[in-house]
């Protein structure tokens, strides 16, 4: 056999390859299963990421406006008189939480404090560091202060939470209501 016998077989051969899969080289039906698989996944982080921050912003909103309401109860000296800080702050905390129907587990995510500003205008300092007992004082009639609500929102979404909250996944939010007592 000479050797352009064995050329001529063999692209022949390439020939009748190429011819028996020439129908599936030209078909497209596949590629948009293809693309959706390499672009669902980021697709799907950034939906879910963008959902979730949304519901932490709007749980900051809830917490805010939540803060102002129960601290109405303070600022008119509905709150029972001459209670203990744990029970002072543990009602306040019921009242807080009854508006926030948004947060799972209220009660046990939810810290607040309250301090009285005293007459040279400075207060109690605050901690960033959650405290192992609670100081809630409500004052007294014309009394000015302060009210915090903390809460710490876990983040779920990986990738996002790592991006915005760090490296413990959690955005804290605090929401502060300075206000002065009516005379009750």
């Amino acid at each position: 056999m000479g050797y352009w016998k064995i050329a001529g077989y063999t692209m022949s051969l390439f020939k009748r390859i190429r011819a028996r899969f020439a129908p599936w080289a030209r078909r497209q039906e596949g590629a948009v299963a293809v693309e959706f698989a390499l672009l669902s996944f980021p697709f799907f982080i950034l939906v879910f990421g963008i959902i979730e921050v949304s519901f932490a912003f709007l749980s900051a909103s809830l917490l805010e406006g939540a803060a102002a309401s129960a601290a109405r109860a303070v600022v008119t000296g509905q709150m029972p008189q001459g209670a203990g800080a744990v029970q002072l702050a543990n009602q306040f905390r019921v009242n807080l939480c009854a508006r926030l129907v948004i947060i799972p587990d209220c009660d046990g995510q939810v810290q607040v404090e309250s301090y009285v500003v005293t007459g040279s205008g400075g207060f109690g300092g605050f901690t960033e560091n959650p405290p192992t007992e609670w100081d809630f004082d409500v004052g007294g009639a014309n009394d000015t202060i302060v009210i915090r609500a903390t809460y710490n929102y876990e983040m779920l979404t990986p990738m996002v939470g790592h991006l915005i909250a760090g490296e413990d996944m959690t955005l804290p939010f605090t929401a502060i209501v300075a206000t002065q007592n009516e005379p009750f």
